[in-house]
């Protein structure tokens, strides 16, 4: 009856491929595909270089993202992988003074850059190149900065936090796929979205939990 049809039209939601590729996984998508550049790098000896290959693979693959009108989220925030391929190189040498020397006025200048990154896609839309490419990368590299350039002197000791963190990645990986089911299924958005923030840490945790399973029984082998 309407049980069995609610039903088909909640698998039929998911498991169409225009939301499982354009809304659900569209960062597990981008990110394997980064780490496969990243991985090619390494195994040709190209580590030294891996920077200016990883920033022209995402510049590239934001220009053909914007060209075929993808959503911002596919392109949004690319750079911010790039960012990490730079912080870990040059943490101890180039980058060492940004993040030692002089913190105060380097995270209020980052912090200017991010708001004016922030305005310029809201007042420019998606539909500009300066408001949406380069604008929402912007905004998302400088905020990472930021976090960087402010975390190290902000202790936070808590068991929450510590518990949140650590499975802080698993909350990225997931949480959207269960932020789309929840707002298929509840139509309140304020509901929706308590709901969404409750789910995904309980799935992120039960997801640690197996994939640490699953990696102790790979060791056994």
């Amino acid at each position: 009856g309407l049980s069995v049809q609610y039903s088909y039209r909640v698998f039929d939601e998911v498991a169409r491929p225009f939301v499982f590729l354009r809304s659900v996984n569209w960062f597990i998508w981008e990110l394997l595909a980064l780490y496969v550049i990243t991985y090619i790098c390494a195994r040709i000896g190209a580590l030294k270089k891996m920077h200016v290959i990883i920033l022209v693979c995402s510049v590239v693959f934001i220009a053909i993202a914007f060209i075929f009108g993808l959503d911002n989220p596919w392109y949004g925030s690319t750079l911010c992988f790039w960012l990490g391929i730079v912080y870990y190189e040059y943490k101890d040498s180039v980058l060492s003074g940004w993040f030692h020397d002089k913190v105060l006025l380097h995270t209020i200048i980052t912090l200017i850059v991010f708001l004016g990154a922030v305005a310029s896609f809201m007042i420019l839309g998606d539909g500009s190149i300066l408001g949406n490419v380069i604008g929402r990368n912007l905004a998302s590299t400088s905020f990472v900065l930021i976090l960087m350039l402010v975390l190290p002197y902000v202790q936070v000791e808590n068991r929450v936090s510590k518990w949140l963190g650590e499975i802080s990645f698993e909350i990225y990986l997931l949480h959207v796929a269960v932020v789309t089911l929840c707002q298929f299924l509840i139509k309140d958005l304020f509901f929706s979205s308590v709901v969404s923030i409750l789910v995904t840490v309980c799935v992120a945790y039960v997801f640690r939990c197996a994939s640490g399973i699953i990696m102790k029984f790979i060791k056994r082998k």
